[in-house]
């Protein structure tokens, strides 16, 4: 059920740890950044990152609302069918 939520978790760490292992160690013959588009980007990053936490949280709220609306759906069919099941008897 909650798969996408992991999988999606697992690619921000993903591209979190990459980002800033090229940013701590350029490939060989890269140009170093200057400091000031460095931190420009690593924020740009952060603020991105923030806001898919954000929607990775909204979507986990309206899952979890989801699943107790199923519930309490689940919990109205059962008494239908326990009464149901005595007005035959």
């Amino acid at each position: 059920m909650y798969r996408p939520l992991l999988c999606t978790a697992l690619l921000v760490a993903f591209i979190h740890c990459n980002v800033a292992q090229q940013i701590q160690m350029p490939e060989a013959g890269a140009l170093l950044l200057p400091d000031e588009e460095i931190n420009t980007q690593v924020q740009t990053i952060q603020k991105n990152l923030t806001e898919l936490w954000s929607y990775i949280f909204e979507l986990r709220n309206a899952v979890s609302q989801h699943l107790n609306h199923l519930r309490q759906h689940q919990v109205q069919l059962e008494d239908v069918v326990h009464r149901m099941m005595h007005y035959h008897e």
